[in-house]
C-alpha cells in the first residue's frame, strides 16, 4: 500500500485460492500446469503466476481430468 485509504494504490502482493475447487491433471512442463479449476480447464502459467482458460469446443463443464499410461506390458 502505497498511500493509506485509498484502494487505487495498493499493491497486490499474493492471490490465494482454496485447494479443494483445484485439481492437477498430471501434465506440465517447467513454465506451465494444466488443472481442472470450478470445472473449467485451465493453464496455469507458473512464470507470471496467471491462469488462462482453456476453451474446449462441445465439451461445457470438466468433472475431472485423468492420466494414463499406455503400456504393452502385462500386469501379470
Amino acid at each position: 500500500m502505497k498511500e493509506y485509504g485509498v484502494g487505487e494504490s495498493w499493491t497486490k502482493m499474493r492471490v490465494s485460492i482454496p485447494y479443494w475447487n483445484l485439481s492437477h491433471s498430471g501434465f506440465w512442463t517447467k513454465s506451465h500446469d494444466l488443472m481442472v479449476f470450478e470445472e473449467e480447464l485451465v493453464m496455469y502459467n507458473f512464470n507470471d503466476h496467471s491462469f488462462r482458460n482453456l476453451r474446449v469446443r462441445e465439451i461445457g463443464k470438466v468433472g475431472s481430468v485423468e492420466t494414463y499410461w499406455e503400456s504393452i506390458v502385462s500386469l501379470k
